[in-house]
């Protein structure tokens, strides 16, 4: 149970909180157990796909002055990491990743869910993670290989943007 004392310094830390970032904090509190139950219930592509459509649908939303896109997409990330830890439950990597996703997304920034597993043969580990402009966000862990991009709306291999079509 949380004393007075750390109730006063929460408090105080969410009012030094930035509007910008309060509204994270608040997408992150709602979206975390949503992500917890609906990952248990439907199947991950569905998940998958849930979430890119409703980034698609939202307005877009203007980055806040003085931040470049890596950095804000940086500060959330740093932000979903204390919802997550602070929140109704300890969220694990793959909740983590599909919250920050879904949030840039939400922003038009074209972050990307990452999935993987450590290239340690000998022990099985996974990893989700989330890339912008093919840098990692928040915590990075290396030693994971991730899997090929797959397009969760059309279930087959991400589009090459970068090269021009025939």
């Amino acid at each position: 149970m949380p004393t007075l004392s750390d109730l006063s310094k929460h408090y105080r830390q969410w009012r030094e909180l930035r509007t910008w970032e309060r509204r994270v904090m608040v997408l992150c509190g709602l979206a975390l157990p949503a992500i917890w139950a609906v990952v248990r219930v439907l199947p991950f592509h569905r998940v998958q796909r849930y979430f890119a459509h409703a980034a698609a649908s939202a307005p877009a939303g203007a980055l806040p002055e003085g931040f470049t896109a890596v950095e804000y997409a940086q500060r959330c990330a740093a932000l979903v990491g204390i919802a997550a830890r602070h929140g109704m439950y300890l969220a694990n990597c793959l909740h983590q990743s599909l919250a920050l996703c879904w949030i840039l997304r939400r922003d038009r920034l074209p972050a990307r869910l990452k999935i993987g597993v450590h290239d340690d043969l000998a022990d099985f580990r996974a990893h989700a993670w989330v890339e912008l402009d093919g840098i990692a966000l928040g915590q990075v862990l290396p030693g994971y290989v991730p899997f090929p991009d797959r397009d969760p709306v059309r279930k087959g291999p991400m589009p090459n943007f970068d090269k021009p079509p025939h």
